[in-house]
């Protein structure tokens, strides 16, 4: 008989190692956490509990088991960059990156959750259809059959739920497919704030679209999309339509961010994308992370609703839009969008530009 492979009750929806690398003091051990919803904020928390729920990836092991090697293969990615290489568009590590941010985004329990939803409605789908054959003659009244079909949808709703987080990180190579013609930066945190990351690290944006579209603003197919994911205190991930966006140091892949309030404004993604949690290491203080939360413009919503970005106006100085991404925005498109912006302010790209 083959053994029975270890499971793990504690299964990280964001891998450990990640946390690790925003760790107090770099001691791999503790993390500094705001629950943002509850303005509570911890200057020592164990990392071993944080982004992690019992059996989340099922208690049979497997795919938590194969997270493993796959996560020792991301590990040893980022200390690439640690180390000063910077990622060519369609190389190898150009991809592997890409996979690492996309990765981290489905297996997150909001995907999870909407995968599970789909999953929901299909087997109530399945369970009606059984019920249907089974009870056809039989003279049930409406609430026995429903409870027959919950009895089903006992049985089926667990096995598809299982499945869903299984079926979300077997589409990160689709969305890679989708999505490699992306420009990428690496952006180098050169002030004394830090970057903090959070329980859902990737976030999906889209500067060019936030104020200008009611429909899906963050699909993976979008003009204007960027991806944002900070991988320490001091270095963040940038996926980004070289067609809609010019960034600084436009020639290097390496861009040096001087400016505090660039820095603020990327951590203000974090707050607004987390599903309740921000970490970050020692220089996270309480009076800083408390900054942050007067910042948001918001009341805490989820940034993505829907695949809806919620317009919170982001400004970064290092961003600029292409003279292409202006040429979208043709006569007839800026009056309907001015039409739209009455009493509210314009897009900033818009700011300059007369049709």
């Amino acid at each position: 008989m083959p053994e029975e492979p270890e499971v793990t009750r504690n299964q990280h929806f964001v891998p450990r190692f990640y946390l690790e690398r925003f760790s107090v003091d770099g001691n791999n051990r503790q993390i500094r956490t705001l629950v943002v919803n509850r303005d509570i904020f911890q200057p020592i928390t164990s990392i071993k509990g944080q982004a992690s729920k019992s059996y989340y990836y099922g208690k049979d092991g497997v795919i938590d088991n194969s997270l493993c090697s796959t996560e020792g293969e991301f590990a040893k990615l980022l200390r690439r960059i640690d180390k000063g290489e910077t990622p060519k568009i369609n190389t190898r590590l150009y991809k592997d990156l890409l996979r690492f941010a996309i990765h981290i985004d489905f297996r997150n329990p909001i995907r999870d959750e909407g995968m599970r939803e789909i999953l929901r409605t299909a087997s109530l789908q399945v369970a009606s259809h059984i019920v249907g054959g089974q009870f056809d003659n039989l003279r049930l009244t409406a609430a026995e059959a429903r409870k027959a079909a919950g009895e089903v949808l006992g049985k089926l709703v667990p096995k598809f739920q299982s499945q869903a987080v299984g079926q979300m990180i077997s589409a990160v190579d689709i969305a890679v497919a989708n999505t490699d013609d992306l420009f990428c930066k690496i952006i180098e945190n050169k002030t004394d704030l830090p970057f903090v990351t959070s329980d859902y690290p990737t976030v999906l944006y889209n500067q060019f679209l936030e104020r200008t579209s009611s429909g899906n603003n963050v699909g993976l197919l979008n003009k204007g999309l960027q991806i944002f994911i900070p991988i320490a205190s001091n270095v963040l991930i940038l996926f980004y339509d070289p067609n809609i966006y010019g960034i600084d140091e436009r020639n290097s892949r390496r861009v040096f961010l001087r400016n505090k309030e660039d820095v603020t404004q990327l951590n203000l993604l974090q707050m607004y994308n987390c599903n309740h949690v921000v970490f970050g290491n020692e220089q996270f203080t309480r009076e800083y992370a408390l900054e942050l939360k007067r910042k948001m413009i918001l009341p805490k919503t989820k940034l993505r609703n829907d695949m809806k970005v919620q317009p919170i106006n982001l400004t970064l100085s290092l961003v600029e839009f292409t003279p292409m991404a202006k040429y979208y925005f043709s006569k007839e498109t800026f009056r309907i969008l001015r039409q739209r912006a009455i009493g509210k302010q314009l897009p900033k790209i818009f700011t300059n530009f007369k049709p």
